[in-house]
């Protein structure tokens, strides 16, 4: 069984294709197929259809081999684009998570439940299905965000910093000399820490600035929530190059994919 799950973030889309092993004991599934598209609210459904009918022809699938697609959106105006892909161009079930699909039995405990991010909501579920202690979610996407996995699984809150992108261009925007730059995750060497030159200024205060960042705001949490021991999980591109300076982290690159993937089979099974 193969479905087509969509993690629709500030900046980007990803789009994967899940297949599904529903004979092993308990059902496994492996991303064979991984998109990316920029999240562009103003595009329609049928240019969003005809890229990602393109991808399929690319990889050698049909749309009409998919049997469920499955949203995920931190952007109110892409859902309702999302949902015209399904009902136009795939002859299949369409599942938003937060409307069609709930969060099963995670608990949300924030001031206001219904405010708290669907993506990092997914993140802890998946997180705690792959480890079941509490633990710290780090996501490097549009905002580096930190979320608090509780001890039973519940979604206890976090932390929203910049992101590395906003980073880089508050930088750019804001004086009259510093150049746009950016971290290549196909080609990056790590920088300095005292730069010789603007260039490696920016990126090792970006790059060192955000591991001191990470290391003291985990510190602090785990403060916080009395456990010293709180694993530290990092998700998004960025992820394994920090997960290497960091202390104790580990990246686990589709973790929102997982947890998507994780709610919409708990809906299955109360069917």
């Amino acid at each position: 069984m193969k479905l087509l799950v969509v993690d629709c973030g500030n900046t980007n889309s990803l789009f994967a294709v899940v297949t599904l092993n529903p004979d092993a004991a308990e059902t496994q599934y492996s991303i064979t197929q991984r998109w990316r598209a920029q999240s562009i609210p103003t595009r329609t459904a049928d240019e969003y259809a005809a890229w990602l009918h393109s991808c399929f022809q690319l990889a050698g699938l049909g749309l009409n081999e998919i049997e469920a697609f499955v949203i995920a959106s931190v952007v109110p105006e892409m859902v309702g684009t999302l949902r015209n892909i399904g009902s136009r161009y795939l002859t299949c079930p369409t599942s938003v998570i937060g409307e069609d699909i709930g969060y099963g039995t995670t608990q949300v405990r924030i001031d206001r439940p219904e405010e708290a991010g669907v993506d990092r909501v997914l993140n802890a579920i998946a997180a705690y299905r792959r480890l079941a202690v509490s633990q710290i979610i780090v996501d490097f996407g549009t905002a580096t965000t930190f979320d608090v996995v509780g001890a039973d699984g519940a979604y206890l809150g976090g932390a929203i910093t910049p992101g590395i992108a906003m980073s880089f261009q508050s930088l750019n925007k804001g004086t009259a000399k510093l150049p746009q730059l950016g971290f290549d995750a196909q080609r990056f060497s790590y920088p300095p820490p005292v730069g010789k030159n603007t260039q490696d200024a920016i990126l090792g205060g970006v790059f060192w600035g955000y591991v001191s960042m990470i290391e003291g705001l985990a510190a602090r949490i785990r403060t916080d929530q009395g456990d010293s021991h709180m694993p530290l999980i990092a998700t998004g591109g960025l992820a394994p190059l920090f997960s290497r300076h960091v202390k104790g982290m580990n990246s686990v690159i589709d973790l929102t994919i997982d947890g998507i993937v994780a709610v919409w089979l708990e809906q299955q099974k109360q069917r």
